[in-house]
């Protein structure tokens, strides 16, 4: 009596359903998530769609240390049948840096304005100057009629567009208003 072995195909298995979400620079990478699946069933998370990489982790969520693209696929766990990997990539959003150009006093040394740039970031910013108003002018931003020896330190504060929460500060350094030598 000869006994064959049976060989059973895998039987179809969906992808996970996962997510990520990019980062700003300087902040933690939030874990990726996929969705519950089956008792039975993991989900196995990978570095490249390679085949018979192992795994960098298995479960429903994975935190990576880096930006780029990640894959999923469902295995079985009691036959280690896997189903079609997916992709998700993060990406991580460029810290913004805001320059500040020497301050100019006006005629009378009373006062004086500040301009500065703002850069990194998505690229769309909200600058907002505390208690003074800032003015934009093609992506230069200047906050006008600052007090000469005020006692107030003038932050800035600009966020940009990507949904993130993604910002930079500085506290506006005071130009030097003296009178000229005569």
């Amino acid at each position: 009596l000869t006994i064959e072995a049976v060989e059973c195909d895998c039987p179809d298995i969906s992808s996970p359903v996962i997510s990520g979400s990019d980062y700003c620079a300087g902040e933690a990478i939030s874990a990726l998530q996929a969705e519950s699946v089956e008792v039975g069933f993991e989900v196995n998370w990978y570095a490249s769609e390679i085949a018979g990489e192992l795994p960098l982790s298995s479960g429903l969520s994975y935190t990576p240390d880096a930006s780029g693209t990640y894959w999923a696929n469902v295995e079985e766990v009691v036959s280690g049948c896997t189903g079609p990997l997916v992709s998700v990539t993060i990406n991580e959003i460029p810290a913004l840096e805001i320059l500040q150009a020497p301050g100019i006093c006006s005629d009378d040394l009373l006062t004086y304005d500040v301009s500065f740039t703002v850069s990194g970031g998505t690229g769309v910013y909200t600058v907002d100057g505390g208690a003074y108003t800032v003015v934009e002018d093609a992506g230069n931003y200047t906050i006008q009629g600052l007090p000469v020896g005020g006692v107030d330190v003038v932050s800035v504060t600009a966020t940009d567009d990507s949904g993130l929460g993604c910002s930079a500060s500085i506290d506006i350094e005071p130009a030097q208003c003296d009178c000229e030598d005569i």
